[in-house]
């Protein structure tokens, strides 16, 4: 009841300030798209919308028991980094926050904003993985002659446009900032639009800004759930009650952390946490819009990758084509997250991260061609595994290879870890490996094989660690994974020899 006590009198407080509540208009007055869903899309009832005899109550489902704090936190699978601009009025405005007994309630625009930003996703998390995280919190000084909140969204994105999509380091997250949020106390005489977000066509253009300007604590959490829904193409709409609707209805008192006394229309859009089934369809379609992967791109020797060698970062769906090129080497196929594809040129669809590896095969400049030799070595470098170089144990008789390794040979918990690939149209036969670790004063130390599977055979440890007996067929395409213990201190460790023992006939059987 002390709570309820308290929210009543910020109310009577606030009404003598504001002769009345100000009708508001629809959360956002979209300039740029047209609202309306076609008649025949039912309306749908708001379930968190329980009505009493004495009061409406709309608090969110979704919450958590403390918003404040969760900005920290990874709540979503598909995060929108946002940065937040204050105009002057907004940083001079003390909110109110009922959540806080008095005198603690009051609090400066940043808290505030933060509070209703974390309410605001509660239920995009839940639905969508959608997970606001706020970058930082940065003045912006609005034109004091701009009336209009049409006018203050231009103002925002020409002031502030310099931010987006770059990188930012803030004090909770940092990563390429993915929408800029104006908030705004400006008067805006005979204007009560309370929030603008881009239609369609700006965000397709990358004009992704956000306009809001506070009401009261009740429905700024719905404002921000509501601005966000359109960045990801839901519109507002009529008849369909939900987060997206722009109808009104007649509300007197209204619980919601608090009682509220409301006696006027209130949108739906204001009190509603829900989607119709037809924005929630567009939303969940588009909720990867502002991920973003990278794409390694790298190539064996011989030839050359366009885009270069390199990592790039893509938007979430977008695709990208490389085409591989040799000289005196053909290009055999590309090695794509550990599969083989050979078409060229390839064309990957950036849903997730991507290594694309470009290989090719020794033709001799055209002169006839040559025998290839195999199989490839490579050796991971604490980010990935690199080539490190080809082993040629094709021979009439057993043939044992000393490789030193050249690129960084990293502990990966604890083992070290390295790859046989067959990467031509040949088959090796591997009798044993060993890995030796070479210390300052030259001595070697082998390291003792702990794992080796056979991406077709499975398992083959105990096969390539004794006698040459029982050899392993490497076939094209296929790969063995190798994993060794330490044997010397890593800090005392100059270099590495990879020992590889074979028996690959390149010419007739031997009698």
């Amino acid at each position: 009841m002390k709570k309820m006590a308290f929210a009543v009198l910020v109310f009577l407080l606030l009404a003598l300030t504001f002769p009345s509540i100000p009708k508001v208009s629809a959360t956002t007055e979209d300039l740029w798209v047209t609202p309306g869903l076609p008649e025949d899309v039912p309306s749908e009832p708001m379930p968190e919308n329980y009505t009493t005899e004495n009061y409406l109550n709309t608090t969110n489902p979704y919450s958590q028991i403390n918003p404040l704090g969760e900005e920290t936190d990874e709540e979503g699978s598909h995060p929108l980094y946002v940065l937040v601009f204050g105009d002057e009025e907004a940083r001079n405005t003390i909110y109110v926050d009922p959540t806080k007994d008095y005198p603690a309630s009051m609090v400066p625009w940043d808290e505030y904003t933060r509070l209703q930003l974390e309410r605001g996703d509660e239920a995009l998390v839940s639905n969508f993985g959608i997970d606001i995280r706020i970058l930082g919190f940065l003045e912006w000084d609005s034109d004091d002659s701009l009336d209009t909140m049409e006018d203050l969204w231009y103002e925002l994105e020409s002031d502030t446009e310099n931010y987006l999509g770059q990188y930012y380091s803030g004090d909770w997250w940092s990563d390429y900032v993915d929408v800029i949020i104006g908030i705004t106390a400006q008067e805006t005489p005979g204007d009560l639009t309370a929030g603008l977000a881009p239609g369609t066509e700006y965000l397709d253009q990358g004009r992704i800004f956000v306009l809001v300007k506070w009401q009261v604590y009740w429905m700024d959490d719905n404002l921000v759930q509501h601005e966000v829904s359109h960045l990801f193409y839901a519109d507002d709409h009529v008849p369909t009650c939900c987060a997206m609707a722009s109808h009104t209805y007649y509300q007197t008192v209204i619980w919601e952390d608090a009682l509220w006394l409301v006696f006027n229309d209130v949108h739906c859009s204001h009190t509603a946490y829900s989607w119709c089934t037809n924005c929630h369809q567009i939303i969940q379609q588009n909720s990867g819009k502002y991920l973003s992967y990278t794409l390694t791109i790298s190539s064996s020797s011989g030839g050359y990758t366009d885009p270069m060698s390199g990592t790039y970062t893509c938007d979430y769906g977008s695709s990208v084509t490389v085409t591989a090129t040799g000289s005196s080497y053909d290009f055999s196929y590309w090695w794509l997250d550990n599969n083989i594809v050979y078409d060229n040129p390839i064309t990957v669809t950036m849903d997730s991260d991507h290594i694309l590896e470009a290989y090719f095969e020794y033709t001799g400049g055209g002169g006839g061609g040559a025998d290839p030799v195999c199989p490839t070595l490579f050796v991971w470098d604490g980010t990935a595994y690199a080539e490190e170089g080809i082993l040629d144990i094709h021979a009439y008789s057993d043939v044992t290879i000393h490789h030193e390794i050249e690129n960084t040979l990293a502990l990966d918990k604890g083992v070290y870890k390295l790859q046989l690939r067959e990467l031509d149209n040949h088959t090796s036969h591997i009798d044993q490996v060993k890995l030796y670790a070479v210390d300052y004063e030259g001595e070697w130390h082998l390291c003792p094989l702990i794992y080796a599977c056979h991406s077709e055979l499975g398992k083959v440890k105990h096969t390539i660690r004794f006698d040459d007996e029982n050899r392993v067929d490497l076939e094209p395409t296929e790969m063995i994974d190798l994993q060794f213990a330490l044997s010397t201190p890593y800090g005392e460790t100059a270099y590495f020899i990879f020992e590889i023992n074979g028996y690959n006939r390149k010419g007739p059987t031997m009698k």
